[in-house]
C-alpha cells in the first residue's frame, strides 16, 4: 500500500500498489498492510487545518467580544459566546480524529 505521512505526523493508507507474493490464497490479496511506498508531504493535513481555521475564528470573536462599545445589545455578545463554544467543542472532536 501507499502511505502518506504529512508535516504534522497524521498518516493514512492510499490505494493498492502490488500483491504480496507468499499469499496462498489464490485470487484475494493479502490481509497484511505492507508500506510499498511511502510519501511525505509538507503541508498539514486537513483535520489541522480545519482546527487552524477554527482557532482563528475563536481568535478574531474574542477580539470583538473584547470591544465594549459594540455591545448595546445583549443578544449579539450570547451569539458570540455559543459561537466560541461550539467551535471549541469542534475543535475538541477534530483533536479525538487526529
Amino acid at each position: 500500500y501507499r502511505l502518506t505521512v504529512w508535516a504534522c505526523g497524521n498518516w493514512k493508507w492510499g490505494k493498492f500498489r502490488q500483491q504480496y507474493n507468499k499469499e496462498y490464497r489464490i485470487g484475494e490479496t493479502c490481509g497484511l498492510k505492507l508500506v510499498y511506498e511511502r510519501q511525505e508531504e509538507a503541508k498539514k493535513c486537513q483535520v489541522c487545518d480545519q482546527m487552524t481555521k477554527k482557532e482563528n475564528r475563536i481568535k478574531m470573536t474574542t477580539e470583538r467580544m473584547a470591544r465594549p462599545r459594540e455591545w448595546k445589545h445583549l443578544a449579539s455578545l450570547e451569539r458570540c459566546e455559543e459561537e466560541v463554544a461550539s467551535l471549541k467543542d469542534a475543535i475538541l472532536r477534530l483533536r479525538e480524529q487526529h
